[in-house]
């Protein structure tokens, strides 16, 4: 992964300021960082999670309690490869 073309890290938006409250993002967040991957951040407002979500063609990984999903981010995406990687602990592990 070179720095031209960075992996998209979808993250939970809050704020202003925009910033990452979310405890699994950040912890998705840590391992790019500890592993040293180039990456960008697109903030994501909490409303269009789904819609981005869908968008990207990463299904939902839980359901709500009447069995609908729930979409969540963290979501990855190596635009060299095409890869979205949309379950937490895999996002972790998408670069080792």
């Amino acid at each position: 992964m070179d720095a031209s073309n960075p992996i998209i890290f979808y993250d939970i938006a809050s704020g202003p300021p925009v910033i990452s409250f979310a405890p699994n993002p950040s912890k998705t967040r840590y391992a790019l960082n500890f592993k040293e991957v180039h990456y960008r951040t697109e903030w994501v407002e909490l409303p269009d999670v789904a819609s981005v979500r869908k968008k990207l063609g990463s299904d939902a990984v839980r359901k709500h309690f009447d069995g609908s999903p729930f979409y969540t981010l963290p979501v990855i995406k190596d635009p060299s490869t095409g890869a979205v990687v949309g379950d937490t602990s895999h996002d972790r592990v998408y670069h080792t």
